[in-house]
């Protein structure tokens, strides 16, 4: 089952069962931290893809965390969660 794999996964790469708990959203922010600059760039372009709004703060705290193209990711990612929320962005004038 993929629970399973994802368990044996998480166990051989040393990670906690953390990783696995809470919603969707809270992991996504959880990831925000790895220590891949590759998974930290993907997850802010999802959380902003996703439109997840909630994690701005989150983004803020984390693109000091990382000099570099991470930085531009985080920045271009918090000013699309930004841009969506505008009333312009929602067609209200």
């Amino acid at each position: 089952p993929p629970a399973a794999r994802a368990e044996r996964a998480a166990a051989a790469l040393g990670l906690g069962r953390e990783l696995f708990a809470g919603t969707y959203p809270q992991r996504l922010a959880l990831a925000l931290h790895d220590p891949s600059d590759a998974i930290r760039s993907l997850v802010a372009y999802h959380v902003a893809e996703l439109g997840l709004a909630d994690l701005e703060p989150e983004l803020a705290r984390v693109e000091d965390e990382r000099p570099g193209f991470v930085r531009e990711v985080i920045e271009r990612a918090r000013e699309a969660l930004r841009e969506a929320a505008t009333p312009e962005a929602a067609g209200v004038a």
